[in-house]
């Protein structure tokens, strides 16, 4: 995985180099691998948030050489700052440039997208801001294992024709992102982590904070109080833990990581945004110290309305019964797992069937709830 100063030859000195093939898998960790590119669907699930705080763990530590999340590249604010410089229109980029931006445009139009933003540019400049979410939890992964011997962001700036970097092609850091890379690589900083992003109210989530500290708190014992509050910062819950400086690692070391509080949030959590918090009473200011998550009310009507028919394989009766609903002017519910074979959707006896299966990593695009009755308080 290296070759340090003086070697002629690739040297094994990180993780498990050198007991094992390369990593076979694209976008799985493994955990087996010293020095890794990493680019698991977003939102990270369990066993992918585990694997990446938990890497390097009996082995030596490891180097996470890419890791991270980007965002729709912005055309429309792209070709202004183009125009805005006297670029030639006949430019390659710029004539790229526009023929992207033209194209989203006539699509903008014909999905009716002006029903959710104010304007094209306003949905990505959105996208921007979703970027910013997904690297503060990318971050909160990354600084939580002790593990990482070191961290190679992805990435620097946009490129090509992708919005890669937390920074466009014209150097403007996008909206919210300053503050989400500044957190993430501060010496002192929280990763608070939650089960899930969303609950439902009769649900009680369950939340963990992990400390970074690359040598900032001075030996001895601290305090520090975490607290729920809802959108009207009004307090919900709360609870305050001592802990103790310095903590070891697996070899002996001084952590550079070390977990803090672990537990449920016991609180009659309203539907609407809440964020936890984390405060270190004393010592040093700790950065990334806050987390979002929403709760909903459980859904009253568990199936969807009589215009809605679910279409389900193996179920001849009722697909039947659903695709004469379906002529009729009802819209069909497709779980489109049940009906991939291959990779490819087969099968479903539907004309002009467009559907694109993918998952949300580095390069993805993003979904949008049009206001319709089935997603009604979504």
């Amino acid at each position: 995985s290296a070759s340090n100063p003086g070697s002629t030859v690739w040297e094994c000195v990180w993780g498990n180099d050198g007991k094992t093939a390369l990593n076979a898998s694209k976008n799985r960790i493994a955990e087996i691998v010293g020095d890794n590119h990493v680019y698991p669907p977003y939102p990270y699930d369990p066993a992918e948030r585990e694997k990446i705080r938990t890497w390097g763990r009996g082995t030596k530590p490891c180097f996470l050489s890419e890791f991270g999340m980007g965002s729709l590249l912005n055309v429309v604010d792209a070709c202004l700052d183009y125009e805005c410089r006297g670029i030639s229109p006949d430019a390659p980029d710029y004539a790229l440039m526009r023929s992207i931006r033209d194209r989203f445009l006539a699509d903008w139009s014909r999905y009716g997208l002006d029903r959710v933003f104010a304007s094209p540019a306003d949905f990505l400049r959105a996208s921007d801001r979703m970027n910013a979410r997904s690297r503060r939890d990318g971050f909160d992964l990354v600084r939580a294992n002790p593990r990482h011997v070191g961290h190679n962001m992805t990435g620097a700036l946009d490129h090509a024709i992708c919005g890669e970097g937390p920074i466009t092609f014209f150097r403007r850091i996008k909206p919210e992102n300053f503050d989400a890379v500044a957190d993430g690589w501060s010496d002192l900083r929280w990763c608070l982590f939650l089960d899930r992003g969303h609950y439902f109210a009769d649900e009680t989530p369950a939340a963990e904070a992990v400390l970074a500290d690359f040598d900032v708190l001075a030996d001895g014992d601290y305090e520090a109080t975490f607290s729920v509050t809802d959108e009207a910062g009004v307090r919900e819950w709360s609870r305050t833990v001592r802990f103790s400086v310095p903590q070891k690692d697996e070899d002996g070391l001084r952590a550079v990581a070390y977990p803090v509080f672990k537990g449920r949030v016991f609180a009659d959590l309203k539907p609407g945004r809440h964020v936890l918090h984390a405060e270190l009473n004393r010592g040093g200011f700790a950065a990334a110290h806050e987390k979002a998550f929403w709760v909903s009310e459980r859904p009253v009507v568990p199936k969807p309305p009589a215009d809605f028919v679910e279409l389900r394989k193996g179920d001849e009766p009722q697909f039947a019964a659903a695709m004469a609903k379906v002529a009729a002017g009802a819209t069909a519910l497709v779980h489109l797992d049940d009906w991939r074979n291959g990779g490819e959707l087969k099968g479903l006896p539907v004309e002009d069937l467009r559907v694109r299966y993918e998952t949300l990593w580095l390069y993805h695009s993003d979904a949008v709830v049009l206001p319709h009755a089935f997603t009604e308080g979504m």
